[in-house]
């Protein structure tokens, strides 16, 4: 990444009068947009079609096809293999159906059976299409049940990934990433002259451009790449009443910076959400704000 070269061209000051230079440094100031309001307020959403049917399992089971089974609101499922020893691919991300009695059919035709459960610990049967049912020990992770955890918790695409770039408040560049007709695109919006050199290079690529992102109450979060590429990680809340997450990353994987680890800003506007952070490039301040708009609403 080329370093952000800035130049507050002191030297032009013989054709510029200290009040138009005042106007204008006033002028191009962060916005209020690059930072998230102080008060934290949710949204009205209905909750996904599978809402009741989420659940994520946990075994250490040596036999057992999966390590990790997790049910998504959305209809989705993400089996996870810690073990390359088990026979199943290491991530499995796909579709399911269920009925009211966590009686979950996977898309490739195997079945889930967590009908016997009561409590967090018990049995449940995995039954492979045309195979032979296996009885599990697991684990069911208890979901995160506040009003900010159901609205926070659900798949949402990301629609816009703007950046504002400056030294000392003063701003040198407002970037804002989106997908037009599948092609990753950006506008920049440079501020006046006499800042001189801007940013060329690229601050979101598409293997960093998450397609959706699905937020879960067992805190975990999964995210789906532009390119394909997945990611499964998890989430906390630093401090809930000021709608502050912690989340984790794994540093193998070339991902936006609002998904590393550390705090980020939730905030819900018109039903829609968006994460910010801010952190120091080089001897500049980057505010980005990340807004994603609700799957199927």
């Amino acid at each position: 990444m080329k370093k952000v070269l800035f130049a507050l061209c002191a030297l032009s000051l013989s054709f510029t009068s200290c009040d138009e230079i005042t106007d204008v440094v006033n002028s191009v100031r962060v916005p209020a947009e690059a930072t998230p309001s102080k008060s934290f307020t949710l949204a009205q959403l209905p909750a996904e079609p599978y809402a009741a049917s989420a659940h994520r399992f946990v075994t250490s089971q040596s036999n057992a096809p999966f390590s990790t089974i997790e049910f998504f609101a959305d209809g989705h499922y993400i089996l996870s293999n810690s073990n390359p020893a088990r026979a199943t691919i290491a991530d499995v991300y796909s579709t399911y159906t269920v009925d009211g009695n966590l009686h979950y059919t996977l898309d490739n035709g195997d079945v889930i059976d967590a009908s016997s459960l009561n409590g967090p610990h018990g049995i449940l049967s995995y039954t492979p299409k045309d195979g032979e049912t296996v009885s599990i020990s697991i684990t069911s992770d208890e979901p995160l049940v506040s009003e900010a955890s159901k609205c926070f918790s659900r798949t949402w695409t990301l629609e816009h990934s703007k950046y504002w770039l400056s030294v000392k408040g003063l701003m040198a560049l407002h970037r804002d990433y989106y997908m037009e007709n599948g092609i990753l695109a950006h506008k920049d919006n440079k501020v006046a002259d006499f800042i001189g050199e801007f940013y060329q290079g690229d601050l979101i690529t598409p293997d960093r451009w998450p397609e959706t992102i699905t937020i879960s109450p067992f805190g975990t979060y999964f995210v789906r790449f532009a390119t394909g590429k997945t990611l499964l990680q998890e989430w906390a809340w630093s401090n809930e009443a000021k709608g502050t997450i912690t989340t984790a990353s794994d540093d193998k994987f070339n991902i936006t910076d609002f998904l590393k680890s550390h705090d980020v800003t939730i905030r819900f506007v018109d039903n829609k959400l968006t994460l910010y952070t801010e952190y120091d490039l080089s001897d500049t301040r980057v505010n980005n704000a990340n807004t994603f708009a609700p799957v199927g609403i």
